[in-house]
């Protein structure tokens, strides 16, 4: 039982519910994403407001990115839906901003122990953190989330010109 494979899935079910004629899939993955946010918790600090997946005693800054992929994916569909969770989004968002290292990199672990981010990103957290910000962004033009993914972008080129991983392939 993943949390970070679940909100993939319900990704992928909104995606196919704006393939298909067939609202089977929106109600799949809104009842998935409402399972996924029911993990989530949320911090408010000098009046901006995140929110962050917790399970499994760790914050999941990747289940975060697709369930934000989810929710704006849903919100193509659904006008009512996207009234609903572009809020919740946002707070993801703020917390995905949050977790970008001065390289420009997502940081995927959070020590709440010492209210910071570690030093971890991983090539997947990356690539999902960038195009939720890109698509939440063309929903929700929000100037921080087209930057945060322009620098994210540019650390990309600058890490994988020399650390190309191959086991993409």
């Amino acid at each position: 039982n993943n949390i970070i494979r679940q909100a993939g899935a319900a990704y992928v079910l909104a995606q196919a519910a704006n393939y298909y004629d067939d609202k089977s899939y929106f109600e799949a993955s809104r009842k998935a994403v409402d399972g996924i946010l029911a993990f989530s918790k949320i911090e408010v600090n000098g009046g901006e407001t995140k929110r962050f997946i917790f399970y499994q005693n760790e914050i999941k800054t990747n289940a975060n990115a697709l369930s934000i992929l989810a929710i704006t994916e849903l919100a193509k569909k659904n006008e009512n839906f996207a009234n609903t969770y572009l809020k919740s989004a946002k707070e993801l968002a703020n917390h995905i901003l949050a977790s970008q290292s001065y390289e420009g990199l997502f940081n995927n672990r959070y020590d709440s122990k010492r209210n910071r981010f570690l030093l971890s990103p991983d090539d997947y957290n990356n690539g999902e953190s960038l195009l939720a910000l890109v698509r939440l962004y063309k929903l929700e033009p929000d100037a921080s989330y087209l930057k945060s993914a322009q620098i994210s972008a540019d650390a990309f080129l600058k890490y994988y010109s020399h650390e190309w991983n191959r086991s993409f392939y």
